[in-house]
């Protein structure tokens, strides 16, 4: 068997994007009838000082804040909460509270006022915490917390790589939100004290590449940095080993980086700059079973079937449907599931499209192994679940695991590596905490 890279891995490789799916089509716009909010935080806590049915609403209207981090949840449409219901939670996996918002259609919108003055760091996470960020790559991870740090700061990364699969979010709206991340990347820089602000983007999106070099000809603190066209160039890890060669523990802070999505960035230039904090993202809706995949600009809690339904439609009788792309987002049981801020899209496959072949034993290559961006040993994981060994599971690290996909898709094996030890997460916590 194949070990010799557990100080250090390829980590990466080259995979068929599918972008052309929808790279070049105009983002539409989808207005539902109703939006669902989640009522409760990532853990399912409920949300605290929630509005009562019955309350009208506007776009920003806080609609209850997380006990954890005291986040605002925000209301994405103007109109009135007519119900709070179960509704299937995909990241709990199960039915959770969530406010029913009737939309008037009119986004009328709880303006505040721009920002304009110099912040202070004290200032500027408060902002962030009271506009309730969170990024919007997928991991939802609370803004503030990046900007509230004694750690000292040389770098903002601005990631705009979007490496999964059929996604085309950040690159669509690299083109119309260029002003509002810049004036976002100066004002952070200046509080941080940063002089180094980084655009990260892959080589091969050329119009993209011109747009922005365009866009920076006078904002000489911020340059464009071009990646290979590999898979996990997003993931903050690689993407910061690539460029500035440097590997952490926990935050990239503890390196001197802060790492924003290219969207996140653009909502929190929006917000300092007009006053106006969005609440619509652009989706990408993608995949070979769909008659016409978009990116589709949509309030926060559309649910996936409208959209499926009513702007790109269905080709395939027998499909699976991924919340996210098809590395790291999951299957979906049902499709009346809303969307959250931290969505990036849904891929929707044909069944045939997802037979890669039947899986037969490990034949310990260690391809597995050379490509984890974790440095882990996946094969010797594997083994250790398939035989309940869950204390090696976790000595060998499989909590660090970020079930990017890689393994899976290099095995040529066909074992699903990821599925395994996504499922196995749980019960290694459980076996393995010290009582």
């Amino acid at each position: 068997m194949k070990i010799m890279n557990i100080l250090t891995s390829i980590g990466r490789k080259h995979l068929n994007g599918h972008k052309g799916l929808t790279a070049e089509k105009k983002v539409v716009r989808y207005d539902p009838d109703y939006v669902y909010i989640s009522a409760t935080d990532n853990k399912g806590v409920e949300l605290q000082d929630i509005l009562p049915v019955g309350s009208k609403v506007k776009c920003q209207t806080v609609l209850g804040k997380r006990a954890d981090f005291g986040i605002p949840v925000l209301s994405s449409v103007s109109g009135e909460i007519v119900e709070i219901k179960k509704v299937f939670n995909k990241s709990l996996l199960r039915p959770a509270n969530y406010f029913v918002i009737k939309n008037d259609k009119k986004y009328e919108t709880e303006k505040s006022e721009p920002v304009t003055k110099d912040l202070t760091k004290e200032e500027l996470a408060k902002f962030l915490q009271d506009h309730g960020y969170t990024g919007m790559g997928g991991a939802a991870f609370p803004t503030f917390i990046k900007y509230k740090t004694d750690a000292k700061i040389d770098h903002i990364l601005i990631n705009d790589v979007e490496c999964e699969p059929y996604l085309t979010t950040d690159y669509a709206a690299t083109f119309e939100e260029m002003e509002n991340v810049i004036y976002a990347a100066e004002k952070l820089a200046n509080t941080m004290g940063v002089k180094d602000v980084v655009i990260a983007i892959k080589k091969t999106k050329a119009k993209a590449i011109e747009h922005i070099n365009n866009c920076l000809k006078d904002h000489p603190l911020i340059r464009l940095v071009c990646v290979k066209d590999v898979y996990p160039a997003g993931y903050e890890r690689t993407l910061i080993k690539m460029i500035f060669h440097k590997e952490y523990k926990a935050l990239p802070s503890e390196v001197g980086i802060i790492v924003n999505n290219f969207q996140t960035m653009a909502w929190i230039g929006s917000t300092l700059r007009t006053g106006v904090r969005p609440t619509s993202r652009i989706y990408t809706f993608s995949g070979e079973a769909l008659k016409e995949p978009q990116n589709v600009l949509a309030p926060s809690g559309t649910l996936i079937n409208e959209i499926i339904d009513n702007v790109c439609g269905l080709k395939a009788t027998k499909y699976t449907i991924l919340s996210g792309g098809p590395m790291m987002g999951r299957p979906l049981r049902q499709s009346d599931i809303p969307l959250a801020e931290a969505d990036s899209g849904v891929t929707v496959l044909p069944l045939a499209q997802l037979e890669v072949g039947k899986a037969v034993p490990c034949l310990r290559c260690g391809i597995c192994v050379d490509h984890c961006p974790m440095y882990l040993q996946p094969v010797l994981m594997f083994q250790a679940l398939k035989r309940n060994d869950y204390n090696a599971a976790n000595k060998l690290g499989i909590l660090s695991c970020v079930e990017c996909g890689l393994c899976s898709a290099v095995c040529p094996s066909h074992i699903e590596l990821t599925a395994k030890f996504s499922a196995s997460k749980p019960i290694v916590k459980i076996k393995t905490i010290k009582k």
